[in-house]
């Protein structure tokens, strides 16, 4: 339900329902000055900032990743299978004195294999998964080597 200036019975309505909701055992306010909980101009509840709780690698999560990483994978392969965001993958990377680099495909052979793999029938999402790097690397080199791109018709 969208609050906006236009239609304030939204926010109304709302406010209805959280009054009759069971409160949470949970929620305490506190009279604290550093406290981030405060009333509102309508007592409700709010609020000041919205905190996210850092998620940390855990030692082997970062020996696989470093593992996963050496044979081939991408930050973004990595941090998709991880949960985690592609720069605290590639950050967990540096620490551990790893070259991250923004180029998995650098040889003229990985160019060739990724043409062959699109020129015999693959999709280009399917070459990129194969090869573990995102689809556009695989758009890119094919566009720089003058592959005809097919279109949806011709598979």
């Amino acid at each position: 339900m969208a609050l906006t200036g236009a239609d304030s019975n939204n926010y109304n309505v709302i406010l209805k329902h959280k009054h009759h909701a069971p409160s949470c055992p949970n929620d305490t306010i506190s009279d604290k000055k550093e406290s981030n909980v405060f009333l509102d101009g309508f007592g409700e509840t709010a609020k000041r900032k919205i905190v996210h709780k850092q998620k940390r690698l855990s030692a082997s999560e970062i020996e696989s990743i470093i593992a996963e990483y050496q044979n081939g994978s991408s930050t973004y392969v990595l941090a998709e299978k991880y949960g985690y965001h592609r720069n605290t993958i590639s950050e967990n990377l540096k620490k551990h004195n790893i070259t991250v680099t923004a180029e998995k495909i650098s040889s003229k052979e990985d160019v060739k294999e990724l043409i062959s793999l699109y020129e015999s029938g693959m999709k280009t999402k399917e070459v990129a998964a194969h090869l573990g790097v995102n689809f556009s690397t695989v758009l890119r080199h094919l566009r720089d080597n003058g592959v005809k791109m097919r279109t949806r018709w011709d598979y």
